[in-house]
């Protein structure tokens, strides 16, 4: 129910966003608007609306405010980058083929590896009456595969029983960033400053990482078949 001064703040669910915009979708159909306090946002789904709206030809590429968030991470990105800005095109024209057909098939090997880690960890939680933590390993298992296919970098994250710093990081930030987006900034200021400064700390340490792995790779001169060559 739509407020005067909160719009449809209150219909916002914090702990399942996504599933909540999917309820909604069914209740309201393929296309409807939220009104965030003063932010308007128009909410498409359905096969058919997403790829019509996905035309390059027809539509612009539009940067919803969760994603601004996200440039303190990834700048000025492929996903991050708004359509207005150089290294939107450039980042679309290079990372385009490393998403085709061919470029896939030489990724197949890594996912295969990762896929098999995922399994034999299921099994072993199987053979010791273990339950499996299902969103986590999947989680996991995207970081994973991310880690082998664009950088040639192992986070071995069915090997440890601590998750590599870097994906700690991540997942701390993407949390914050979401649990963030929609809420009231005098609240956050107020009640916020350790969550922010630990979110500036998980920054640096991505940051950090990136770059040495990039660094790297300049310097040894290797070409690996992965999205960073």
């Amino acid at each position: 129910m739509e407020t005067p001064l909160l719009g449809d703040l209150l219909s916002i669910d914090v702990a399942k966003p996504v599933q909540r915009e999917m309820q909604m979708a069914q209740e309201l159909g393929g296309i409807f608007e939220r009104k965030i306090l003063q932010h308007r946002l128009i909410v498409v789904s359905g096969a058919d609306l997403v790829r019509e709206v996905n035309d390059e030809e027809k539509w612009a590429k539009f940067l919803g405010k969760p994603l601004r968030k996200l440039r303190v991470i990834a700048g000025d990105g492929l996903f991050t980058a708004f359509n207005s800005e150089p290294n939107w095109r450039k980042a679309h024209n290079i990372l385009g083929p490393g998403f085709g057909q061919a470029a896939m098939r030489g990724y197949h090997d890594s996912m295969l590896t990762v896929v098999d880690r995922l399994v034999d960890s299921w099994d072993t939680a199987a053979a010791g009456g273990e339950y499996v933590d299902v969103p986590k390993s999947m989680t996991s298992l995207t970081f994973d595969v991310i880690g082998r296919c664009g950088f040639s970098y192992d986070f071995d994250s069915f090997g440890r029983t601590e998750p590599d710093p870097f994906i700690a990081a991540m997942s701390r930030a993407l949390e914050y960033i979401n649990r963030s987006s929609n809420d009231i900034p005098i609240l956050r200021a107020l009640f916020g400053r350790a969550a922010r400064e630990q979110h500036e700390r998980d920054i640096a340490l991505m940051q950090e990482t990136v770059d040495r792995i990039v660094e790297e790779r300049m310097s040894s001169g290797e070409q690996r078949g992965d999205l960073l060559d």
